[in-house]
């Protein structure tokens, strides 16, 4: 499981690969960390980036700073169907989070 990932993406990349435009305070990285904030495009009609926290609030959690002190930031792709916790996000609320590489410390 990766604890950090790369982008290098220019803005000019991300608008010729995916087709829009990035939003003001997008920066490449080669450090991005949990709990930064990190580019996505979300899967609606208009796919329009968007700088979002890196980092899963539990559905049974009902305010966020009621989260525990180290957020969800990553899961098995073998089980996380199975997982309470990605359940839902994970049938209804997808995004593409452009990364040119992924590292663990």
């Amino acid at each position: 499981m990766c604890g950090r990932f790369v982008i290098t993406l220019t803005p000019d990349q991300i608008l010729m690969v995916f087709d829009t435009p990035t939003p003001d305070g997008y920066a490449p990285s080669y450090n991005v960390a949990p709990t930064n904030n990190i580019l996505i495009i979300p899967n609606t009609e208009d796919r329009a980036g968007m700088l979002a926290h890196w980092g899963m609030i539990a559905p049974w959690f009902k305010e966020p700073k009621a989260n525990p002190k180290y957020p969800t930031i990553n899961a098995r792709s073998e089980t996380a169907h199975e997982k309470k916790t990605y359940g839902g996000p994970l049938r209804s609320r997808r995004c593409l989070f452009p990364a040119t590489g992924f590292y663990e410390w």
